[in-house]
């Protein structure tokens, strides 16, 4: 599990990116990515959360998200992410 605290924007998308890559590195894995501590996100932490989603799912794993505050959902719901992303 990868808790994430903060802005979720340009600042802490690319460390995010590198972090899930990291850990899918050794093949399929199952990650869960808490968003409790993000209360924004613009379009550079969509892109690293779809980012990892594509790499995982390429991979044969599965990236869930989880616990993501109203505000954050909302964004994902406006943009058809929550189709394609598995949030909880």
């Amino acid at each position: 599990m990868v808790r994430v605290f903060g802005d979720l924007d340009r600042a802490l998308a690319g460390s995010l990116s590198r972090c899930l890559a990291g850990l899918s590195d050794g093949g399929p894995a199952d990650l869960v990515v808490d968003l409790d501590g993000v209360r924004f996100c613009d379009s550079n932490g969509l892109g690293a959360l779809l980012g990892a989603h594509c790499r995982i799912d390429g991979l044969g794993g599965h990236l869930e998200l989880r616990q993501a505050v109203p505000e954050v959902r909302h964004v994902l719901e406006e943009r058809g992410l929550d189709r394609v992303l598995h949030l909880v």
